[in-house]
């Protein structure tokens, strides 16, 4: 459990103990504790070792609206989605509700899903772009598809045949970690 004494820093989620180094930077064995157990007959130095180790995946994407050139009954549809375009709107991820809220998000993989009627299948293209937090439009840039909603990130999926579409849209940290 998380420390009630303000110490629920980063450091205390994810690194991980690697043990008592001595001068020359040897090992120093420890039992399961961590405790060491040397005989010091003089002065000495002993260093204690940590390593990162991020094992929190970020939160998801919040508000997620796709739109298409039709528009929904009190959507307001910017003139950047086109009609073979589809417009895929989000914002940033809510604090997480966990002890501490990393808000390392490096950027976002957009996946694309359809059904292609010709083969039979359906089709899933993995990552068909990455949009990173520094497309992150504030104050008067929000995208703002009417009723009262803006939107922080915008994606424009552009040239599309005439098919039904869904996509998926998990956040990556920067260590490399996704959203599910």
């Amino acid at each position: 459990t998380a420390p009630t004494d303000g110490s629920d820093t980063l450091g205390f989620y994810d690194y991980v103990f690697d043990g008592w180094f001595d001068e020359d930077n040897n090992p120093i064995p420890t039992d399961d504790n961590g405790v060491a157990q040397v005989l010091i007959v003089e002065d000495r130095t002993f260093t204690a070792k940590f390593r990162y180790e991020d094992t929190t995946d970020p939160e998801p994407v919040a508000l997620l609206d796709i739109i298409n050139k039709e528009g929904f009954e009190g959507y307001t549809v910017p003139d950047s989605v086109s009609f073979d375009s589809i417009g895929i709107y989000f914002n940033h991820p809510a604090a997480s509700e966990d002890d501490f809220d990393y808000d390392d998000i490096h950027y976002f993989i957009i996946d694309r899903f359809y059904y292609d009627y010709i083969e039979g299948s359906q089709v899933q293209e993995n990552e068909i772009t990455r949009v990173y937090i520094t497309e992150r439009m504030t104050g008067q840039n929000l995208h703002n598809l009417g009723l009262g909603v803006t939107y922080e990130y915008e994606y424009i999926d552009e040239n599309l045949p005439y098919r039904e579409y869904s996509y998926r849209i998990k956040s990556v940290d920067s260590s490399g970690r996704m959203s599910a």
